[in-house]
């Protein structure tokens, strides 16, 4: 036999068990005028599928193929796609509305592309779920405290405190947005089915007033250009943008949320980042035209987390307050609501993650931050690209 004119090795294997099988090695001769696909079955020998081609091809055209086969194991493949049952089920309807390509999968995908060409480079990533320090030591000795006492009969306690926010206001609201702003605001609503069909030439949902929050307007969107809706998402400071709304602005969003009958869903989980005097609770605000009866907790819940200030991310807890005194339009309490959602869909926050809390909550926990040291590795940065005014 002359030398090869080609030689091509390819491997086949799959996870499934249901694809496995053993073959036996094949060898085949036959008179070709050229090179061309030889169908073969092949039998259970072997544990992994493969195939290893060795091509021949001289002027007698004769073409020797050894082959550990898997042509059957590929038409077996289609047949069960071809076949595939379906239940009958019908798809989410919302979630079929989201767009393809989540922005945080989006940046890890560009991060892994950039660090592959640039591996030297020192990368501040702007994804999700990025720190750059270990969580405190006095937050993880709670929590491994908290750890070990579940293992007596003292400290097990089942499940932790449920009581806890999850906000549902059901299919039939409106609300409004912060444009832009933390894309979950939107991807959530658009599961609830609180919005209209995906725009593409203006590349936003339908029923969500987005309110415009631009350097032409101070990061504030202007109130009077704001149709009333029953909901407003409201971040600050703001993420994307980082500005933070001042006492006046949110005077004005609370006295706009109560003229609207509106409910605030505020999320001050970027609170930390806040050198200067500006609120950093949107309780902190007066209530509209103030009364005895009248205060900002008949229009607003806040939520926020521990991933910020501590460095909580992966460990997932949070908290919101729910006032009493905000109420549905027809007198019935949110806060039972939301606590009847919570309880049944989430048996609340672990026993270990709650001790985290409360040690960053304790005088020694309030004392550390393990993100405010990075802010001047950000201000260089911005700096350094010339974006000045922040």
């Amino acid at each position: 036999m002359d030398s090869a004119v080609k030689k091509c090795t390819s491997m086949i294997s799959s996870s499934s068990s249901a694809f496995r099988a053993d073959f036996r090695p094949q060898s085949v001769s036959l008179q070709a005028k050229s090179i061309s696909v030889c169908k073969s079955v092949a039998t259970p020998q072997e544990q992994k599928i493969g195939s290893e081609f060795s091509l021949y091809n001289k002027d007698k055209h004769l073409l020797m193929l050894s082959v550990c086969l898997f042509n059957s194991f590929i038409s077996k493949i289609f047949l069960i796609y071809s076949e595939a049952f379906k239940t009958k089920v019908s798809r989410n309807a919302n979630l079929a509305k989201l767009q393809a390509g989540y922005l945080f999968p989006e940046i890890a995908r560009r991060k892994a592309a950039h660090m592959l060409k640039y591996p030297d480079a020192q990368v501040i990533s702007l994804g999700i779920d990025d720190t750059t320090e270990p969580i405190p030591e006095v937050i993880t000795s709670a929590m491994a405290k908290r750890a070990y006492e579940l293992s007596t009969q003292e400290g097990y306690s089942g499940y932790g405190a449920e009581q806890g926010e999850k906000v549902v206001f059901g299919s039939n609201v409106t609300m409004a947005v912060q444009d832009p702003s933390y894309p979950a605001y939107v991807d959530s609503s658009v599961l609830m089915g609180q919005t209209g069909q995906f725009q593409k030439d203006v590349e936003k949902y339908g029923n969500i007033e987005y309110m415009e929050c631009s350097p032409e307007n101070g990061f504030f969107p202007d109130l009077s250009t704001v149709a009333g809706t029953n909901i407003i998402f409201f971040c600050s400071p703001n993420n994307p943008t980082g500005a933070a709304a001042t006492m006046e602005q949110l005077t004005r969003l609370v006295q706009f949320a109560k003229d609207n009958g509106s409910i605030i869903v505020y999320d001050s989980a970027y609170a930390m980042y806040m050198p200067d005097d500006s609120p950093r609770s949107v309780f902190e605000i007066p209530g509209p035209k103030r009364t005895s009866f009248q205060t900002i907790q008949d229009v607003a819940t806040e939520t926020s987390s521990f991933s910020k200030y501590a460095g909580f991310t992966g460990v997932c807890l949070g908290g919101t307050v729910v006032p009493k005194e905000l109420l549905f339009s027809d007198g019935f309490p949110v806060a039972r609501d939301f606590n009847r959602i919570v309880c049944t869909c989430f048996n609340g926050a672990s026993d270990i993650s709650q001790a985290g809390g409360l040690a960053c909550l304790s005088p020694e926990g309030l004392g550390v931050s393990v993100i405010l040291p990075n802010l001047f590795i950000y201000l260089l940065c911005f700096q350094n690209k010339r974006i000045w005014n922040l």
